[in-house]
């Protein structure tokens, strides 16, 4: 079972990076949508990474990090 799994996980390829202006739109969708998902879906806090190439080209996080404190 393993071999077969290091087999299909040698054939996964990164997807093509994105164009910076494909990134500003996903960006602009992320920031408009998740605080009103998290919202819908009761969640507290979230943190989103998109990386390209190997490098973070944008993070944020929405919401709290210890919700009994608040904390952001």
């Amino acid at each position: 079972m393993r071999l077969v799994a290091r087999m299909r996980i040698r054939r996964i390829r990164p997807p093509a990076p994105l164009s910076e202006e494909r990134l500003a739109a996903y960006l602009a969708w992320l920031k408009e949508h998740v605080p009103a998902l998290m919202r819908d879906m009761r969640v507290p806090g979230v943190s989103i990474a998109i990386i390209q190439r190997g490098e973070v080209v944008w993070a944020q996080g929405f919401g709290v990090s210890d919700v009994r404190s608040s904390s952001r």
